[in-house]
């Protein structure tokens, strides 16, 4: 082979061992590229599954404090506990476990099958399943032993024992809504019912108050009423179709209330005048939205000696026997905000819709379908007028028989006034009204948002 031969030879050889050179080197950009691109979508992906898990397993966690027999004040002298499945009791970081039924007693006055132990921390209840529910036997609801979700929190006190049930906010809701709304209610009433719960409560979880022995909140009508009847199928829907929701004012949850049925008032109306109140409470309007309702309108009567009981109640002293009830303030819709005591001794004025309704407490009411209320601790509502007054035995008053006179009232509506009425969204939605729509006739200034991630609203990482 000639030299010139040989030499194109190793030419050759090197030019083919560049072109590898090169080939691998595009490849490895190539393979290079697609990791990476790989790579980043992973982690962009990953990164995603993280700020959504974040958002996701951040679950809100209320206290509820359980007040005892028919909501008559916050300590429990004894309390007897079950569960619907296998239950747990842990106390001072001993745990033990119990099967579905089986009652533990905790008893301040030990006997018999009561606990025994000292308890230097609180006793803590809870169900061993996810589906197990906590039921405490002996206390007296609407619907009798009332069973709770979460975990009971038992504490001791000097004027007995403290109760607070934790649990997830959408599982404490239907359990509200129930109670507040009867589960018969058009779903869309449901639905809006659903939102303003959710809205009150992530709004006192935001404030954070001490005011009831840590719990957020209590379970009776002083906040909203919890469980006095058990949550089912349908108000469980409802929570669930609107999962999140709440009325929001800017970027803060509003601070909203609902009551029970309107007298037919709105915000239109001029009724701070006597004669025109009277005039509208006495003949209503045909297109009033809440007309048919039992509360729409009713008659009460209230004796001198009734009025004085609750004004010791409520720490006033009685102005003697009761002569004269005056009306002195109304506001736009009508409600009464300051009413004249007179009695014998003097007068007393009552100030605020509540503190009226207390002072004029009775069991003598009669709705305008005919039938009789006696079982409420309040006048209904502060929509009344003053009919007349008369003594027990005979028509006219008696001025050497001032114990016995009645005070008559025509009143309308349930409830403080504030806010949703409930009969009223009823109403909206057997009209055809969507939940949103309800929502934005009763709170027109604020915005249904999702509530997602709410500063400074207590919360739980979930396992």
């Amino acid at each position: 082979m000639s030299s010139f031969h040989i030499l194109n030879l190793y030419e050759e050889s090197d030019s083919s061992k560049r072109m590898g050179y090169m080939k691998i080197k595009l490849w490895t950009c190539v393979i290079t590229v697609i990791i990476a691109a790989v790579m980043l979508r992973y982690y962009a992906v990953d990164y995603g599954k993280q700020q959504q898990t974040i958002a996701e397993d951040v679950v809100p966690i209320i206290g509820v404090l359980i007040k005892n027999d028919d909501f008559m004040g916050d300590f429990h002298e004894c309390l007897k506990i079950t569960g619907t499945g296998e239950f747990y009791r842990e106390v001072n970081g001993k745990r033990e476990v119990y099967p579905a039924g089986r009652v533990i007693t905790e008893k301040r006055d030990v006997s018999g099958d009561a606990t025994e132990e000292n308890l230097d921390e609180a006793v803590i209840y809870g169900s061993c399943d996810d589906s197990g529910e906590l039921v405490i036997c002996n206390l007296k609801r609407f619907e009798e032993q009332p069973s709770y979700r979460g975990i009971l929190k038992i504490t001791s006190a000097e004027k007995g024992y403290l109760v607070i049930n934790e649990l997830s906010l959408e599982e404490y809701l239907p359990a509200v809504v129930s109670s507040e709304m009867s589960a018969s209610f058009p779903e869309e009433a449901l639905k809006a019912q659903a939102v303003c719960a959710r809205t009150y409560a992530v709004k006192r979880m935001q404030e954070h108050t001490d005011r009831y022995y840590g719990a957020i909140l209590d379970d009776s009508m002083e906040n909203q009423v919890y469980n006095n009847i058990h949550s089912d199928a349908v108000t469980k829907q409802a929570v669930e179709d609107t999962a999140g929701m709440i009325l929001m004012e800017e970027d803060a949850p509003a601070d909203i209330y609902y009551y029970s049925t309107s007298c037919g008032a709105t915000g239109e109306d001029l009724f701070d005048n006597e004669d025109n109140f009277s005039q509208f409470l006495r003949q209503g309007r045909e297109d009033d939205l809440e007309k048919e309702e039992a509360w729409y309108r009713w008659n009460a009567s209230v004796s001198s000696e009734k009025i004085c009981g609750n004004l010791k109640e409520m720490n006033v002293e009685p102005p003697g026997q009761v002569l004269k009830l005056n009306i002195l303030e109304r506001t736009q819709s009508g409600q009464v905000t300051a009413l004249q005591i007179e009695g014998t001794d003097g007068s007393v004025r009552m100030n605020g819709e509540y503190e009226i309704r207390q002072a004029l407490a009775t069991k003598s009411i009669v709705l305008q379908d005919g039938s009789n209320c006696s079982s409420l601790n309040l006048l209904p509502s502060a929509w009344f007028v003053i009919d007349d007054e008369y003594a027990d035995d005979e028509t006219e008053k008696k001025e050497d028989d001032l114990e016995n006179t009645v005070f008559l009232l025509t009143g309308g509506g349930f409830g403080h006034g504030n806010g949703m009425s409930q009969n009223g969204a009823k109403c909206m939605a057997l009209a055809g009204n969507t939940w949103q729509e309800i929502l934005e006739a009763y709170y027109p200034e604020f915005q249904i948002k999702n509530m997602q991630r709410i500063e400074n609203i207590e919360g739980k990482e979930t396992d």
